[in-house]
C-alpha cells in the first residue's frame, strides 16, 4: 500500500517537473519576433554626395515606413569612425578604393553594400583656361589621402601633364612614382575640402566633384575632367555585420530603383554612375 502511494507521488512530481519545464518554452515560442529597424542614421559629405540622398534615396526610404536623419560631414575621416562607432547606420561618400584602405589603417569592419554616382574629379583654375597653358613652376594643389592623390597623379599622366614610373600600381601613385615633370611642377597636397580655398593661390587645383559643387563651382567649369573609372565610383559603407538587415537591403533597393536613376538623370547630370544607373 506504501509502495503504490508513493509511485503515485513520483508520478505527480515528474508530471510537474515536465509542465514547469515547459511552460517557458512555451511562454518564449509565443513572443513577438524583434521589431524591425525603422530609424535610420546615414552620413555624407556636403554638396553632391548629401545631396543624393537627401533628393534621392531619403524620399524612398521614407516610403518604406523609414524615418531618415542626415548627418552631413565635411572631411573624408569622421563619417567611417562614426559608422564604426555606431552613431552612423551607413554613409556615402567614399569610392571603394579609399574604404579599403581606410578600413584596413584603422583596422575597421566596414564594407562595401552598393555603388552609386559620384561627381568626378576635376582640374579647376582661375588664371589658366587649358592645362596647355602650363608654366614651369607652376603650383598645383591636390588631395592628400593616398587613394585621391594617387587618382589625381592618373589625371595628370592621362593629359601628358606628367609621367608615372612604369609598372607602378595606379591607385597606390604618390609623387615619389613621379618619372617626369617637364613643367617643374610644385604639387602642395591638401586636405579634400580645403582644395576650392587654394584656387586664389595656385594655378590649378584638382579637387573632389563633391567639394567643388559644394564651394559653388560647376563641373563644366572644370578645365578637365576625370573619365571615372568604376573602382572610383561612390560607395555606400556599412559595418560587415549589417550587411545582410532587412534595412540595408532596402538601402540597396532604393540605390538600383527606376525612380533614384530618375532623380539622377535629372538633378546630377554629368556625373559618373554604375551600370544599373546607366
Amino acid at each position: 500500500m506504501k509502495s503504490s502511494v508513493l509511485r503515485r507521488s513520483l508520478l505527480v512530481l515528474s508530471i510537474a517537473a515536465v509542465s514547469s519545464i515547459g511552460l517557458p518554452v512555451a511562454a518564449q515560442a509565443q513572443q513577438p519576433p524583434p521589431a524591425a529597424k525603422k530609424e535610420l542614421v546615414i552620413g555624407g559629405t556636403a554638396g553632391s554626395n548629401i545631396d543624393q540622398l537627401k533628393f534621392g534615396i531619403v524620399p524612398l526610404l521614407e516610403k518604406k515606413g523609414y524615418k531618415v536623419k542626415l548627418v552631413e560631414f565635411n572631411d573624408y575621416v569622421q563619417p567611417n569612425l562614426a559608422l564604426a562607432q555606431g552613431s552612423l547606420d551607413a554613409n556615402f561618400f567614399q569610392h571603394l578604393v579609399y574604404l579599403k584602405k581606410f578600413a584596413a589603417d584603422q583596422k575597421l569592419d566596414l564594407v562595401e553594400l552598393v555603388q552609386g554616382p559620384i561627381a568626378p574629379l576635376g582640374v579647376y583654375s582661375t588664371k589658366r583656361k587649358t592645362l596647355a597653358e602650363l608654366k614651369d613652376g607652376d603650383r598645383i594643389t591636390l588631395p592628400n589621402d593616398p587613394s585621391n592623390l594617387a587618382r589625381a597623379l592618373v589625371l595628370l599622366e592621362q593629359n601628358k601633364v606628367i609621367t608615372l614610373k612604369p609598372g607602378i600600381d595606379a591607385i597606390r601613385a604618390s609623387e615619389k612614382d613621379i618619372a617626369e615633370n617637364p613643367h617643374r611642377l610644385k604639387f602642395i597636397p591638401l586636405e579634400a575640402a580645403q582644395l576650392p580655398r587654394t584656387l586664389g593661390d595656385s594655378e590649378y587645383a584638382i579637387i573632389n566633384g563633391n567639394f567643388a559643387i559644394s564651394s559653388g563651382l560647376k563641373l563644366t567649369e572644370a578645365v578637365v575632367l576625370e573619365k571615372t573609372p568604376d573602382h572610383y565610383l561612390n560607395v555606400v559603407a556599412v559595418k560587415r555585420a549589417d550587411k545582410d538587415a532587412p534595412w540595408a537591403q532596402d538601402i540597396v533597393e532604393a540605390y538600383r530603383s527606376k525612380d533614384f536613376r530618375a532623380v539622377v538623370d535629372t538633378r546630377f547630370q554629368g556625373y559618373a554612375k554604375p551600370a544599373f544607373l546607366q
